[in-house]
């Protein structure tokens, strides 16, 4: 048996004894590390080390739960390393002959016969562990030594000369409840491959063409959608209640033509260079056809002089051609000085101009009945036949690389169907000996970003101008709780109909996220706010004691 183990701190033994168990102290704010060496140096005005004991973690329900720093919470391990002799005396620690203090994140995962310890290894993941040991690998979090001084303020005799220390040690560690997501062990099909599954989940679901497509689906959503909001509400059909002004309908039609370039760029890329070079002979099929109808789209344009038409294809060429504008669907390159205007008909449109209108854009549906726009019909039949094309030459039709393929394979995981749980346990090394571990600590579970029982936190977040949200990357992934996930499964087409709910899950195990722009759901959620405000200012004048504005000096 070793003659070194590890205990809870010094300052807690009048108390609590001498436990073998490390003790876990919660600090509220940004400055808990210097709260926590002056508490051990006696230098926190009236309190002494032992009111370590008041910085327990208080259970929430039937758990402990660590909050995030992101709440304003903070946690730290401590523990005192005592030799196994009379008086308990501290055990130095000589790290200039390799001896070293850390401590160790064990999940406590269930099993029949209660819960298996498995500890963190870097590259493999969560692994058992077999009695109090160490995993070749296993991750180390850091410690480090501060001494215990009872402190002239306290009240108490020092029991040690030279200035009231007691010559004791504590070691304590940050507990890194933010990484919470890391440690959330990936989840992965039975093929162990979620990228390939997903692959193979899209590729039958758009051979059912009533099921529609992945592809069409991102044409749907980014363009077709945005077009026919500057004729009619895109949801229910109905007319706008209020005209759209030049400086709404102007970069709306912009960026619309530029995220159609952009989107048949990259799953049309033989129609798009035929249309840069505007080589109709370069196409052929539905294909064809598509370029023949963006031939006969036209819109107005308007420039510093003058105004005139301008036909689809040509808008497309015109903003790749001679100076390529594209960039600018990422939030890059400088906006050019043509306005365009796919709401308006155009002055004197050519003969064989197609007047585009709601009905002609995308789906109208009555009565059950779902009727199909000729320009959803044309993008809708290339694609299908690119589609085909692609699958003979052995080509996947859903992208397998890049951004999606490693979202997949480093970011979709799920919490475990009982929870996380986990301890720590404090470990001492000292060659050639074995490592001494401490008993587990109390089991406590990590707490979400959005907790329910989670405190507050005052933030301030300056909202980003209109110019400038283009330029934000969608960098927020939104994961979908199991109960939900189980919910979204159950869909089906039936419910169309009249229908409800599946009996059953769809057996699709893959789980879902979804991004979204930061940027822009905090200005969303910052105007739906003073629409509540303003609407209940008319009853209770609120609006004066939430609305508090500072005058800037500004240039003239």
């Amino acid at each position: 048996m070793s003659s070194v183990q590890w205990v809870q701190p010094s300052p807690l033994w009048e108390r609590w004894g001498n436990s073998p168990k490390p003790w876990l102290a919660e600090f509220h704010g940004d400055r808990f590390v210097p709260e926590f060496l002056e508490l051990m140096g006696g230098h926190a005005p009236g309190r002494t080390p032992a009111d370590l004991d008041g910085h327990r973690p208080t259970p929430t329900g039937n758990a402990l739960k660590l909050f995030q720093p992101l709440h304003g919470w903070y946690y730290l391990v401590t523990g005192s390393l005592v030799c196994r002799q009379l008086g308990l005396p501290d055990r130095s620690v000589a790290r200039q002959d390799g001896e070293r203090t850390s401590f160790v994140l064990r999940r406590l995962a269930p099993t029949a016969l209660g819960f298996q310890e498995q500890g963190w290894a870097r590259g493999v993941g969560w692994q058992p562990v077999a009695g109090p040991t160490l995993l070749p690998g296993e991750e180390r979090l850091p410690m480090h030594p501060v001494p215990v001084c009872s402190g002239a303020a306290a009240g108490k005799r020092a029991t040690a000369p030279l200035g009231g220390c007691e010559g004791r040690t504590v070691h304590f560690g940050y507990v890194p409840v933010d990484s919470r997501e890391k440690y959330i062990e990936k989840y992965l099909t039975p093929s162990g491959n979620p990228t390939a599954d997903l692959q193979a989940y899209a590729e039958a679901l758009a051979a059912e063409p009533s099921e529609g497509d992945y592809r069409l689906g991102e044409f749907d959503a980014r363009i077709l959608s945005v077009w026919r909001g500057l004729f009619v509400d895109p949801v229910t059909g109905a007319a706008l209640p209020f005209p759209l002004s030049d400086e709404q309908k102007h970069p709306a039609s912009l960026y619309l033509i530029l995220d159609l370039g952009d989107f048949m760029q990259r799953t049309l890329p033989g129609l798009f260079d035929a249309i840069v070079r505007n080589d109709r002979s370069a196409v052929t099929g539905k294909r064809r056809d598509l370029f023949d109808e963006l031939g006969r789209i036209y819109a107005s344009t308007a420039t510093p002089t003058a105004t005139g038409s301008i036909s689809l294809a040509a808008a497309l060429r015109e903003l790749r051609t001679p100076i390529d504008y594209y960039p600018l669907v990422h939030g890059e390159g400088t906006e050019p000085t043509k306005r365009y205007n796919l709401r308006d008909a155009p002055p004197a449109p050519p003969a064989g101009a197609i007047t585009v209108n709601a009905g002609y854009l995308g789906y109208k549906r009555a009565n059950g009945v779902v009727t199909e726009g000729q320009f959803h019909l044309r993008v809708r039949e290339a694609l299908e036949e690119e589609k085909a094309e692609r699958k003979a030459k052995g080509e996947p039709w859903l992208p397998a690389g890049g951004e999606i393929a490693g979202l997949l394979a480093d970011q979709v995981k799920l919490d475990p169907p009982t929870g996380d749980r986990y301890c720590l346990r404090l470990v001492y090394e000292y060659d050639p000996c074995p490592p001494v571990l401490s008993d587990p600590s109390d089991p406590f579970t990590f707490a979400k970003v959005l907790d329910p029982d989670a405190p507050t936190r005052h933030l301030r977040i300056e909202l980003p101008s209109l110019k400038d949200l283009r330029k934000f990357k969608h960098g927020v992934g939104m994961e979908m709780p199991p109960d939900l996930r189980n919910v979204m499964d159950r869909v089906n087409k039936g419910m169309l109909d009249g229908g409800g709910l599946a009996a059953g899950s769809g057996g699709w195990e893959l789980g879902m996220i979804c991004s979204f722009s930061i940027s822009i759901i905090t200005l969303v959620a910052f105007i739906v706010m003073f629409i509540f405000l303003i609407l209940l200012n008319i009853v209770f004048w609120w609006l004066p004691f939430l609305k508090i504005c500072l005058p800037i000096p500004k240039k003239k």
